[in-house]
């Protein structure tokens, strides 16, 4: 998948879901595994997303005959200027969703820290609690044979009592 994002051509323009051509080359290796999950997903599941369903269609139309070289050469740089600027922007563009990416992608490491550690506090609260179960049981066993220590005291006394 990463191989493939990184043979896109940069000049192609976005598609339907207006992510720059330049961006998925630029964010392969971050991008390939989320896209790797939604296609299985979507196989798994036998559904295609109606977002990958969709094309933008534009229309390009004929050039206009110049009335001249010079006003040509005019249209031309202003045209390059143009291309430069957008080419810049879309530059600062990839950069800044890269940039979100990799932001994600320590948000993500960072979820999955906390989530091991809960889990493992989980785990010893477990074993705190069979622990405390087990001192409880053993607390319980004390008290019934204090309690039948008691009764034979008790029943001793008695006996005692009546052999006076």
């Amino acid at each position: 998948m990463s191989k493939t994002f990184k043979g896109v051509n940069p000049r192609r323009a976005a598609g339907p879901d207006d992510i720059p051509s330049r961006v998925l080359r630029a964010c392969a290796d971050q991008l390939a595994g989320v896209f790797m999950d939604i296609f299985k997903q979507s196989r798994s599941q036998s559904v295609v997303p109606t977002c990958y369903k969709r094309a933008t269609i534009v229309p390009v139309p004929k050039k206009a005959k110049a009335e001249g070289d010079h006003d040509q050469a005019k249209t031309d740089k202003q045209k390059a200027e143009e291309d430069k600027q957008k080419a810049e922007e879309d530059k600062q563009k990839a950069e800044e969703d890269k940039q979100k990416a990799e932001e994600d992608k320590q948000k993500a490491e960072e979820d999955k820290q906390n989530m091991e550690e809960e889990k493992q506090k989980a785990e010893e609260d477990k074993q705190k609690a069979e622990e405390d179960k087990q001192n409880m049981e053993e607390e319980k066993q004390n008290m019934e044979e204090e309690k039948q220590n008691m009764e034979e005291d008790k029943q001793k006394a008695e006996e005692e009592k009546q052999n006076m």
